[in-house]
C-alpha cells in the first residue's frame, strides 16, 4: 500500500477469498493489513465461481503477484504467465516447477515460518503442521520495481507463452514418475 495506494497510476486488483472464512473475518484481515487504511485504487475480489469469470480478471490485469509461502500448483499464476502475463513471485514451492528468471521475477526466501495462525493450524494437530516460505519485505519491494521495469519496456511477458506447451499428460507424467 505505501509503494502504490492512491497512486493514479497503478490500480491492485486482490483475488483474495477462502470459503472457510467468514466474510466479516476476511474483510477485517485486509483491514489489519492495510493499517486500517482504505486506498480507492484496491479493489478486493470475493469468489468467482467459474473459471471464465476468473479468467476475465486474469486478462485485465498487467502483473500477477504470488507470494505465497505454501502454494499448492498455483494455477492462476501459471496461467497468467502462460498468456504472456508478467509475473512476481516467490522462488519456492511448486513455482519453481515453471517460473524461471526470463519468465518471472522471483524473490528468494528469506527462510520459514510457523503455519500457526489460530485459524487452521494449531501446534500438535495431526494434520496442517509444518513451515511455509518467508520473505524480507525489502526483497518483494525490489521484485516490484523490477516486475514494473519489465513491464515498461514490454507489456507482453513473450517468455511466459513458452508455459502454453506444457500440457496435462506431460504433468501426470511427471506425478507417475515421482510415484516410482
Amino acid at each position: 500500500s505505501e509503494m502504490f495506494g492512491n497512486n493514479p497510476r497503478y490500480r491492485l486488483h486482490a483475488c483474495l477469498w477462502n470459503h472457510f472464512l467468514k466474510p466479516e473475518d476476511q474483510l477485517a484481515a485486509v483491514s489489519q493489513c492495510l493499517g486500517g487504511k482504505k486506498f480507492w485504487n484496491m479493489e478486493f475480489i470475493g469468489w468467482t465461481p467459474q473459471n471464465s469469470a476468473f479468467n476475465d480478471i486474469v486478462c485485465s490485469t498487467n502483473i500477477v503477484i504470488s507470494m505465497s509461502g505454501g502454494e499448492g500448483f498455483d494455477i492462476p499464476v501459471f496461467s497468467a504467465c502462460a498468456l504472456g502475463k508478467h509475473v512476481l513471485a516467490l522462488n519456492a514451492h511448486v513455482h519453481k516447477d515453471y517460473l524461471t528468471e526470463e519468465n518471472a521475477v522471483l524473490v528468494s526466501p528469506s527462510g520459514l515460518m510457523d503455519v500457526y495462525d489460530g485459524v487452521f493450524f494449531y501446534p500438535g494437530q495431526s494434520y496442517n503442521q509444518g513451515q511455509f516460505y518467508d520473505f524480507a519485505e525489502s526483497d518483494f519491494k525490489e521484485g516490484m520495481n523490477l516486475v514494473l521495469k519489465r513491464y515498461e519496456s514490454n507489456p507482453v511477458n513473450q517468455p511466459g507463452f513458452k508455459l502454453q506447451e506444457k500440457t496435462y499428460s506431460q504433468t501426470l507424467d511427471t506425478i507417475l514418475e515421482e510415484l516410482k
